[in-house]
């Protein structure tokens, strides 16, 4: 069994689905590893609310200096070969209807 890294973990629950057995053990470690609280489900069950917990994503949007935003300047770049692209589509059709028209020319 594998060890989580858990300093990419917020918060939420390790949800079981289980009817028992080394199932609900194994997601109770998980849980423990991950510290997070484990919930045994039934199919069709709401999910339940996790009192502080469930406040946490709405707490992390209010405050936007918890995370750094991100600037994604990969379009300049897609620009830069789009451009390029055609220039070689319009250079590469120039020559071959110049190509063209000196075989007719030298070809009777």
């Amino acid at each position: 069994q594998g060890v989580f890294d858990t300093g990419d973990i917020d918060g939420g629950a390790v949800l079981g689905y289980s009817t028992g057995g080394s199932g609900v053990a194994t997601l109770r470690g998980i849980a423990d590893q991950l510290g997070l609280p484990y919930v045994q489900r039934s199919a069709g069950e709401a999910l339940p609310q996790m009192g502080a917990a469930a406040d946490q994503p709405a707490a992390a949007a209010a405050d936007p200096t918890g995370t750094p935003r991100r600037v994604e300047l990969y379009w300049a770049l897609t620009m830069l070969a789009a451009i390029l692209l055609l220039g070689e589509i319009y250079l590469t059709t120039r020559d071959l209807l110049r190509a063209r028209a000196t075989r007719k020319a030298v070809l009777p």
